[in-house]
This record gives structure tokens, C-alpha cells and sequence, in this order.
């Protein structure tokens, strides 16, 4: 099930993502690395916990708004 502190509620998905990312840092590494793969980027799990969030940060901020709808109909 689909944690609801990552649902997509507001209309700026991109805002919404990046508040939610900064809970990020309170879970473990293999959920961090889940959704990873939730957002469609495979992390370095080499680097660091705080790395591998920056690194899913960069990936969805450089995502189009079609590849964000894309997603979040996905999760629904």
C-alpha cells in the first residue's frame, strides 16, 4: 500500500514531492531505493543515504509535468 504521505494532493505535484522528500532522511535505505524505482530512476546504492535523496531529488525535479501526471496516475 501506498504510504499516504506520498500521495500527490496539491496541484503543484513538484512542490508536493519535494516537502514530502524532506521525510525522506527517516526511512530506510531499500524504501528510499523503492521509490526510486516508484519515481523511474534506479539509485547508486553505493552512495550515501543522504546522497541517494539528493540524487532522487535532482531525477524528479528534472521530470516535465506530463512524466509527473504520468506517475502519479500510476499510483493511483
Amino acid at each position: 500500500a501506498t504510504d499516504p504521505r506520498f500521495v500527490w494532493v496539491r496541484e503543484n505535484q513538484r512542490d508536493c514531492i519535494n516537502i514530502c522528500m524532506n521525510e525522506f532522511s527517516y526511512l530506510p535505505v531499500d524504501k528510499i531505493i523503492e521509490l526510486g524505482r516508484d519515481y523511474g530512476k534506479e539509485l547508486d546504492d553505493s552512495l550515501s543515504k543522504s546522497n541517494m535523496i539528493e540524487q532522487l531529488k535532482e531525477h524528479v525535479c528534472s521530470l516535465s509535468k506530463d512524466e509527473l501526471d504520468t506517475l502519479s496516475k500510476i499510483e493511483s
